[in-house]
């Protein structure tokens, strides 16, 4: 889905287009046995017969873990190295988004480069404080800029603020909040359910899928794991990967308030 004459920058960027689902596997590890990496594919499409034989698929992008002094997390994504990385001894590409969480892990901001380079917020994920230790599902917000139907950003009057204090201040319809869609409780195997369609193979509180709470039909992103450090990740209109890179980044790094 992500080739082409544009940029691969500008391609990461777009939103997936209406009626399609990007279908991705995300690869945890370690780099040299000490920061946390995230590598994203795009999965192999089966019903191509051309398509090559390659069990991971195509490679999109890679988010490095760190931390700095004060505790807080970071996450840094770039687009997967190229030979002349790899031989100047750099394991990423181009930085294309940063996560950054706060010091409880309950609010993460995704960052996107703007048109003049500068690192703009394109997403906000909140998560429901629980400082009693509540065992559960969780509850988590999105806060995206809207996109119009041919996945353009929007501009706002109020785009010199922050996405939360725009959020606050309400009635912002070049915004878009989106919510996890509430799993239900199964009393036959005492445990909450979401149907994920196949996609996920093991229960986890990190397992979601977003949608918006006017069209709960409508799945936005859906999150999971697949074993310990593999997960899947299926994205749909008006997300982009570097997003929803973001997002399941936000679900998987540990919180000190949240179940």
């Amino acid at each position: 889905m992500y080739e082409g004459p544009l940029p691969r920058m500008e391609q990461l960027q777009r939103t997936v287009p209406l009626a399609t689902v990007l279908r991705c596997r995300l690869i945890r590890s370690q780099l040299h046995g000490k920061q946390t990496c995230l590598d994203m594919y795009e999965e192999a499409d089966d019903s191509l017969e051309d398509e090559p034989e390659d069990e991971l698929g195509t490679w999109l992008i890679r988010a490095i873990h760190s931390r700095d002094t004060l505790g807080r997390h970071t996450y840094t994504i770039y687009i997967p190295p190229s030979q002349l990385d790899l031989q100047a001894g750099r394991d990423f590409g181009e930085p294309v988004g940063r996560v950054r969480a706060n010091a409880m892990g309950s609010a993460f901001k995704i960052y996107e480069p703007s048109e003049d380079q500068q690192w703009q917020e394109a997403c906000v994920v909140l998560y429901k404080v629980s400082l009693l230790g509540q065992r559960g599902p969780r509850t988590m917000k999105v806060i995206i800029r809207a996109v119009d139907k041919d996945g353009k950003v929007m501009n706002s009057p109020q785009d010199r603020q922050s996405l939360l204090e725009r959020y606050r201040h309400g009635a912002d319809t070049h915004l878009i909040v989106l919510e996890n869609k509430r799993p239900q409780w199964n009393a036959e195997i005492g445990t909450f359910v979401l149907d994920f369609f196949n996609r996920m193979l093991m229960p986890s509180v990190k397992n979601f899928q977003l949608v918006h709470p006017e069209d709960i039909d409508y799945t936005v992103l859906q999150f999971g794991k697949d074993s310990p450090n593999v997960f899947a990740l299926d994205i749909w209109y008006p997300m982009n990967p570097i997003t929803a890179l973001g997002i399941a980044i936000s679900s998987i790094q540990r919180k000190i308030a949240c179940p």
